[in-house]
């Protein structure tokens, strides 16, 4: 099949007017993917590294950063046109393993294919240091997305927290597929946009970013499972902006709906598990359940200081719970980690696919 892909030189950068002059047709040339074509529209604009200069193209069939493509040079005028060769087949006989050198070779190529899942706190902070270098339609789509985000006066309160879990992006594909409008401070929603909306100056420095976080928003709706007869288990992961920067607080929510129970209208069991690591408490994990009717909860933080303060306020903790009709449970706060759960939060360094042929 012929892939077309057409030369843009008004678009390139790093173009000289000789490069162009200098292909032949049927000349055979070596290029890589700098900046892919829009993610699952087909085709589109990319960009491509030839030689030592990079070409603005539009290609007929999808373009992956950082692959590594053999074209044709099809014709040179009135605008340069590249078809894309298929890679040879290996010859009769040579069924032999791989050297570890190719194994090694083939590994990284489906590494650099693959989107790399990333930490939503740390990737944000770093597309902020990049502001000032990024053009004025991707700064717009970013400032709207970062003015969203929660914060930890926010996470205090129900509402705030509530509409945190609405919109950490978890729901999106869910809320199109029964023809809802999703909300605007949808975040994997907000991810998508702004890399529909990148400049091609911009594309090289964010893409990457960009699409390392919608990854990971995937990654965690993955590891959820969707509400069942059987119950419910949701992994979100929220970036909250806090004044010394960007901190991520994962929560991992689990109910179980008892179908032997007589009453139906009996509250489910459920728990909660929260990691955080906000600024002047350090490491915190919590864990909260409610089986029963009863509330218990279990603080683990690794500052001794944290964990008293935790101490001192677990009757504040009750009363309140009293107040909103709930009985308190076992309250404890220990300082050191928490033992291992049952399930685990999947972290930046964790993966589905084994790369090793």
């Amino acid at each position: 099949m012929q892939t077309g892909i057409r030369v843009d030189a008004s678009l390139g950068t790093g173009i000289s007017p000789n490069s162009l002059q200098a292909w032949k047709t049927g000349q055979v040339l070596k290029a890589m993917v700098v900046t892919g074509t829009p993610p699952e529209a087909g085709g589109g604009r990319a960009v491509l590294r030839i030689g030592s200069n990079e070409y603005a193209v539009r290609s007929q069939t999808p373009l992956h950063a950082g692959e590594t493509l053999q074209l044709e040079v099809k014709r040179t005028q009135p605008e340069p046109v590249l078809q894309r060769l298929a890679a040879p087949l290996p010859t009769a006989g040579s069924n032999r393993i791989a050297e570890p050198r190719t194994t090694a070779t083939l590994e990284q190529t489906v590494k650099t294919l693959l989107t790399q899942q990333v930490s939503l706190a740390p990737s944000l902070q770093t597309l902020v240091g990049k502001l000032p270098q990024l053009s004025t339609q991707t700064a717009q789509h970013l400032d709207a997305l970062l003015a969203t985000l929660p914060t930890p006066q926010k996470l205090s309160q129900a509402d705030g927290l509530r509409n945190a879990l609405t919109t950490a992006g978890n729901h999106l594909e869910a809320s199109l597929q029964q023809g809802r409008t999703p909300a605007a401070a949808d975040l994997k929603l907000q991810l998508v946009q702004t890399l529909a909306g990148l400049s091609p100056a911009d594309a090289q420095t964010t893409r990457a970013s960009l699409e390392g976080m919608t990854a990971r928003i995937s990654l965690n709706q993955l590891h959820s499972t969707q509400p069942a007869a059987a119950g419910t288990h949701l992994f979100v992961e929220l970036p909250v902006r806090t004044a010394q920067g960007f901190q991520d607080v994962r929560i991992e929510i689990e109910s179980e709906h008892d179908g032997r129970q007589e009453n139906p209208d009996t509250p489910p069991n459920w728990s909660v598990n929260l990691h955080l690591n906000l600024p002047g408490l350090g490491p915190l994990e919590a864990r909260v359940a409610s089986v029963g009717g009863s509330v218990s909860a279990r603080f683990w933080a690794e500052q001794a200081t944290t964990a008293q303060r935790i101490e001192g306020a677990l009757p504040t903790l009750a009363a309140a719970w009293r107040d909103k009709g709930l009985q308190p449970g076992a309250l404890h706060a220990f300082h050191g980690s928490a033992p291992a759960s049952e399930h685990r939060l999947p972290d930046a360094s964790s993966g589905l696919v084994d790369t090793r042929a």
